[in-house]
């Protein structure tokens, strides 16, 4: 098939910026181009601004020249934008080989791969973009990709995108990686849903050295500590004398993600070592892990690695 552009698959005008819905009436974001007066030029250190977790915020971000704003949570790029993207043979695959750390793709009804970026790719194992196009997710990753697939046609089925769900997965090889998780329904001009695009994005170690991480040396010590009882997010902060507004904002500076998925991410780490290197049973397992109901354990460890205790333990082992 050699190399191909993914804005030709799956819709009739052979763009799937296109098949995208458009940004409503409602939406509050605007766009300035340089050529208009009221354009304000970013230096290239400028960040995008994120807004307070819960708040009706302005976010704001810089694109080529571009000033992006938004009040509350949703922001889009408009048709203009859209164009330019889209009118650049290969740009937005390009763009998307270039993060080592994210996996890209977009399926089509049936949750077959329409196109991947480069590291999904070699994660699975394989050559180039002609070996995954047409497969599905158990295809490429046998471990776990059955409730992969489930999750797509969920997706598709409801309309309902996922956003930001910690999983931990694995490669062809056998490497396991945690990562932020996020789907979205495609729909066409009829608004009818035609497929998915969805991205995984590599969770970086934490750097020992921050200062937040310092900070945190107290609420981490008390939460290895209690893993095998039912220790609380609130009596961790208290123990380390901090507030759980703050303890959220220096777990999120640090591990990239909220205090309850960070417990929940420890919990099922010791799990998987616990079931790789022990004999122990699975219910033996669940009650080390923290869990005083092993039925609890086993949803909490499906929704984490999209296969069950005795499952990843048959595979790993």
């Amino acid at each position: 098939m050699g190399s191909k552009s993914f804005a030709g698959f799956g819709h009739p005008k052979g763009n799937l910026f296109a098949a995208a819905r458009q940004p409503s009436k409602r939406t509050r974001t605007v766009i300035r181009a340089s050529l208009t007066v009221k354009t304000r030029r970013f230096s290239p250190r400028e960040t995008v601004a994120s807004h307070h977790p819960g708040r009706a915020a302005t976010r704001r971000a810089t694109m080529g020249g571009l000033e992006i704003r938004e009040r509350g949570k949703r922001m889009r790029l408009d048709g203009l934008v859209q164009g330019w993207l889209t009118r650049t043979p290969g740009l937005i695959e390009t763009l998307f080989d270039r993060l080592p750390d994210v996996l890209f793709y977009v399926k089509d009804q049936q949750g077959l791969y329409l196109w991947a970026n480069q590291t999904l790719i070699d994660r699975a194992g394989l050559l180039g973009v002609d070996s995954v196009v047409g497969k599905t997710a158990d295809q490429l990753f046998p471990a776990s990709g059955l409730s992969t697939v489930a999750q797509d046609l969920e997706v598709i089925e409801t309309g309902r995108p996922i956003l930001e769900l910690l999983r931990l997965y694995q490669t062809k090889r056998g490497d396991r990686y945690w990562c932020l998780s996020s789907k979205f329904p495609l729909r066409d001009d009829a608004e009818r849903i035609v497929g998915l695009a969805g991205l995984s994005r590599d969770l970086p170690r934490p750097n020992e050295r921050h200062q937040s991480y310092r900070r945190l040396k107290t609420f981490l010590e008390f939460v290895d500590r209690g893993l095998d009882g039912s220790v609380r997010i609130s009596e961790a902060a208290e123990h380390a004398a901090v507030s759980m507004d703050t303890l959220g904002r220096l777990v999120h500076e640090v591990f990239h993600v909220t205090p309850k998925q960070l417990l929940m991410q420890k919990r099922v780490d010791k799990a998987c070592r616990l079931l790789e290197d022990t004999s122990m049973s699975i219910t033996d397992i669940s009650a080390a892990c923290g869990y005083a109901d092993h039925s609890a354990f086993s949803r909490q460890f499906k929704v984490a690695t999209n296969m069950t205790p005795a499952q990843y333990r048959s595979f790993r082992t």
